[in-house]
């Protein structure tokens, strides 16, 4: 059963780990990820995006209406796949968020990281063909 649901959906994991600003540096340099300025991750949605660029003074960056988002799913406690204990991305205050995209791979990359507590949750999202 699982593994006819990877067939159709894809995959999804989630990594947790400690690392400093310096071999995040490292990380970042190893793959052509692109700075994000906004993420948040609310009841087991997760939520990235970019300001719009502004072409007058009257757009205000701070309208979510007006920035390009998107979003995923990483948990669903209604479908058994609840939050690991050590997942605690919900209570980070501004952590900075990069996303690597491979179309030919069909894979997303999403890498968060908490500056202040040295730590990094990564996702990976595969889609299956």
């Amino acid at each position: 059963m699982d593994r006819d649901w990877r067939k159709v959906m894809g995959h999804r994991y989630v990594l947790g780990f400690g690392i400093s600003k310096r071999d995040l540096e490292s990380v970042l340099n190893s793959r052509a990820f692109e700075e994000q300025d906004w993420v948040r991750y609310e009841d087991g949605g997760l939520d990235w995006g970019e300001p719009p660029i502004a072409e007058s003074e009257s757009v205000d960056p701070n309208d979510l209406k007006s920035w390009t988002t998107y979003g995923m799913t990483l948990y669903d406690g209604k479908i058994g796949r609840k939050e690991p204990r050590w997942f605690d991305l919900g209570r980070w205050e501004n952590p900075d968020v990069y996303i690597f995209k491979e179309e030919r791979r069909r894979s997303l990359q999403i890498l968060i990281y908490n500056e202040q507590r040295e730590q990094a949750c990564f996702v990976e999202r595969k889609f299956a063909p």
